[in-house]
């Protein structure tokens, strides 16, 4: 065994990936480029406090149309839908995207047009902000990670057409599972906390274009 720092030692001057962005993350802080992988899938969450009663993305009238932009959006962006929940005033996207260009487009172009089908906003019949934050996202690890996160955005939809009782959630547990540990990557436990840190890096940002 070689010679080293003490297991799980931190350096200063290494920072773990971020792998979350958006919703209250980085709240009023400078603005960074959102992570993502070409390689790995996103949870992504669009919420509207405003979209609630005549509003709500639930509504017969806004419910279809919704999921039908969004798969459309994704067929024209080539991104890939694992899996998608209305939850009526937020809407959980698992996906993965080919580009980061593809992605931000697809986001823009789909919270754009869900908005107008809600609120039936167009050119000159302006309406005040939909939606409450940017949109929030995660990396999501293929495995246990993604299985995780595929059963709590079942969960979303299930809750919403009345599948299973509703689980109330606050805080963070509102945006979904948690990320693994800093120090777990795809690639499983390292153990060292200098290496898992850099490897991930590195992986990203030759995945991401």
């Amino acid at each position: 065994m070689r010679n080293g720092p003490a297991l799980f030692a931190k350096d200063p001057t290494i920072r773990p990936p971020t792998l979350e962005h958006g919703g209250d993350i980085r709240a009023g802080r400078r603005k960074i480029a959102r992570p993502m992988s070409t390689k790995l899938p996103l949870h992504i969450v669009l919420r509207s406090s405003r979209a609630k009663r005549q509003w709500s993305m639930l509504r017969p009238a806004f419910a279809g149309r919704i999921e039908q932009k969004a798969r459309r959006l994704a067929r024209t962006f080539d991104v890939r839908i694992y899996r998608y929940a209305n939850a009526g005033n937020h809407v959980h996207v698992l996906a993965r995207a080919r580009s980061r260009p593809a992605f931000r487009s697809f986001l823009r172009a789909f919270a754009g047009v869900t908005a107008r089908i809600v609120t039936g906003a167009r050119r000159g019949k302006p309406i005040d902000k939909f939606w409450d934050r940017l949109a929030y996202s995660r990396v999501v690890w293929w495995g246990r990670d993604y299985r995780s996160v595929a059963a709590y955005v079942r969960q979303n939809e299930d809750e919403a057409l009345g599948r299973r009782p509703y689980t109330p959630r606050r805080g963070a547990a509102l945006r979904g599972p948690p990320p693994p540990p800093r120090w777990v990557t795809p690639w499983g436990r390292h153990s060292s906390f200098r290496a898992a840190p850099r490897r991930a890096a590195r992986v990203m940002a030759a995945a991401t274009p």
